[in-house]
C-alpha cells in the first residue's frame, strides 16, 4: 500500500510518500469477570488449606503471595500446588507463612483482572497443663 499526503508549514508545502504501509487490526479482548473471591484461611501448623476463584471468560490462571516483601508468582512445588489453576492448594503450611497474603491473576489473552486479597493465618496451637491436688 502506498500513501501520499501534502504536509503544510508557513507558506510552505511538500507532498510525502510513504511506501510499505500495512494496517494492522488489534484483537480487543475482555477482561475476565471474577465471580467468587478467595476468603481467608486458617490453619494449625503442618495443615492443609486451599484458595479459589470463580472466573467467566479466563483461559489462564497465576496465584501470587506477599509475605512482606511484595506480590510474587506462587510456582508448584514445595508445599504449592495448583499455582495456574483456580484453586491454589497448600500442604502442611508452616508458621513462617502466617499473615502472607494471596490473590490470583485471572487471564485472558492479553486481558486480566487481579482477585482481592486473602490472608493466610497459620497457628501453633499449645497444649498447657496444669496440675491439681485431688485430696
Amino acid at each position: 500500500m502506498e500513501i501520499r499526503c501534502k504536509v503544510h508549514s508557513n507558506s510552505a508545502s511538500e507532498e510525502v510518500q510513504i511506501d510499505d504501509f500495512r494496517l494492522y487490526e488489534i484483537v480487543a479482548c475482555t477482561n475476565p469477570t471474577i465471580n467468587t473471591q478467595p476468603s481467608n484461611a486458617s490453619v494449625c501448623n503442618a495443615g492443609n488449606t486451599s484458595f479459589s476463584i470463580a472466573a467467566t471468560g479466563a483461559t489462564s490462571y497465576q496465584w501470587q503471595v506477599n509475605c512482606g516483601s511484595g506480590f510474587s508468582n506462587v510456582a508448584n512445588g514445595g508445599v504449592y500446588s495448583g499455582a495456574t489453576t483456580a484453586t491454589l492448594t497448600i500442604t502442611g503450611a508452616t508458621t513462617g507463612m502466617n499473615g502472607c497474603i494471596y490473590r490470583c491473576v485471572a487471564s485472558q489473552s492479553t486481558c486480566s483482572t487481579t482477585s482481592n486479597q486473602a490472608t493466610l493465618t497459620v497457628s501453633n496451637p499449645t497444649l498447657t497443663a496444669r496440675y491439681r491436688d485431688w485430696e
